[in-house]
C-alpha cells in the first residue's frame, strides 16, 4: 500500500471506536517521523483535539510516539494534557506518568524532583507488584541525581524482568562503572553489544 493511498485511508470519516483508536495511532506515529505526510497527520489529530472526541488518546499517543522520536517537548506537552484529563484507569495512568517522567527526564534542563515525584507515583500505584520499566526509569534518574547505589538496586530489580533491554543494560554500565564493578561493567557492554548486533539481524530497535 502506498503512502499517500495509507493516508487517506486513515483521513477518511471515522465511525468505529476501535478501528478509530488504531488510526489515532498511526497517525501519532506518522506526524512524529520524518515521512512526508508528517504534517497533514499533524493537522488531523488536532482537528480531532479542537472536536474534543479523542482528546486523551490524541494527547496520549502523541506524547509516546514523541518521546521514541526523542522530541523530548512535544513528549512532555501532550502527556502533560493527557495527565490533567487523565482516565482513572490505573494502567493507562501508569504509563502516563512513566513516560512524562522520562520526557522531562530527557529534554533539556529536567527537573529532577518532579521526575522523582513522577514515578515515584507509579510505585504508589503498584506498591506490591513489579514495574520492571517504572524501576528502570527511577534508575535513571538515581543516575541523573549520582544516586548511583539507588539506581543499581532499581536495576537489579528491573534486569530479570527486562534481560534483553538494552536501555537496563547501557544504565547498568554507567552504574557499575561508577561502582568500581569493572568486571561486571564489561560483561554488560558484551551483552549490550549482542543484543544490538541481533536487533541490526532482524532490523529492529530498543528504545
Amino acid at each position: 500500500m502506498s503512502q499517500r493511498l495509507h493516508l487517506n485511508l486513515l483521513l477518511r470519516p471515522w465511525t468505529c471506536w476501535e478501528n478509530d483508536r488504531i488510526a489515532i495511532y498511526q497517525l501519532s506515529a506518522i506526524s512524529c517521523s520524518s515521512k512526508s505526510a508528517a504534517e497533514e497527520s499533524e493537522k488531523k489529530l488536532i482537528r480531532l483535539l479542537a472536536e474534543g472526541t479523542y482528546n486523551w488518546d490524541v494527547f496520549y499517543t502523541l506524547g509516546e510516539h514523541a518521546l521514541v522520536s526523542k522530541q523530548y517537548s512535544k513528549a512532555q506537552r501532550n502527556l502533560e494534557a493527557a495527565n490533567d484529563i487523565s482516565k482513572t484507569d490505573k494502567e493507562a495512568r501508569i504509563q502516563i506518568l512513566n513516560n512524562l517522567a522520562l520526557a522531562i527526564l530527557r529534554g533539556e534542563d529536567p527537573d529532577l524532583d518532579r521526575c522523582l515525584n513522577l514515578i515515584n507515583e507509579v510505585m504508589d500505584l503498584l506498591p506490591e507488584q513489579k514495574h520492571p520499566d517504572a524501576y528502570s526509569t527511577r534508575a535513571e534518574i538515581y543516575i541523573k541525581l549520582r544516586r548511583f547505589k539507588e539506581a543499581d538496586r532499581d536495576l537489579q530489580k528491573a534486569l530479570p524482568q527486562r534481560p534483553n533491554s538494552q536501555k537496563v543494560h547501557e544504565l547498568l554500565i554507567v552504574v557499575k562503572d561508577e561502582l568500581g564493578e569493572t568486571a561486571l561493567a564489561d560483561e554488560h557492554r558484551h551483552i549490550l553489544t549482542e543484543l544490538q548486533s541481533a536487533d541490526e539481524a532482524s532490523g529492529q530497535g530498543d528504545e
